[in-house]
């Protein structure tokens, strides 16, 4: 299952990455990552060979200028958002539909703007799910440990890993752990 699971994953993937390339270069405005999830949605719910797949996708714009963030997602764990003017961590829930489970999928989307010292956090399942069976959410688990990181100015992907991994009381994680961290550094 392992092996076959990968080759499908990975084919999918390519899939999706071109669907949204194209998506994306066809929109002559700005773009907006919940309008490339709705044509996306429809793409994948019109192709035969693909319709009956999950996937978790989030798409996030950044302005590096400005700091504006827009983020949409289908079937994802929320996003994480450091405000370092309130030293606080939370989540940023957003509702959305399966991709491709209906041709008319709505997906929500969220704007905010990345001041010095905010951060903005993704992670996979193996983080996310981490604590999972121990009584305490490994998402929750991921959010605390952000915030303590982020007070403590020591943010990094390998760190958040680790001690997610390390609280949760495992020596590696149970499923792919992948963490992308947008920082507003500080001047």
């Amino acid at each position: 299952k392992r092996w076959r699971a990968w080759v499908f994953a990975h084919a999918y993937a390519g899939y999706i990455r071109s669907t949204v390339r194209a998506i994306a270069s066809g929109i002559s405005t700005e773009v907006n990552p919940s309008e490339v999830l709705r044509r996306l949605n429809t793409a994948i719910h019109d192709d035969d060979q693909v319709t009956e797949s999950i996937c978790a996708l989030t798409l996030i714009s950044l302005n590096k200028k400005t700091g504006l963030v827009k983020l949409s997602n289908a079937l994802q764990y929320p996003l994480v958002y450091f405000n370092a003017s309130k030293g606080k961590a939370e989540a940023i829930q957003m509702n959305s539909s399966l991709l491709g489970l209906s041709p008319r999928g709505e997906f929500e989307q969220v704007e905010l703007t990345l001041h010095s010292g905010d951060c903005l956090l993704a992670a996979t399942d193996g983080v996310t799910e981490a604590a999972h069976g121990s009584g305490t959410s490994g998402f929750d688990v991921m959010l605390e440990t952000l915030q303590e990181l982020a007070l403590e100015e020591r943010i990094s992907a390998g760190l958040l890993v680790e001690t997610v991994l390390r609280r949760a009381g495992l020596a590696k994680p149970n499923d792919d752990a992948t963490v992308i961290i947008i920082e507003a550094k500080k001047p």
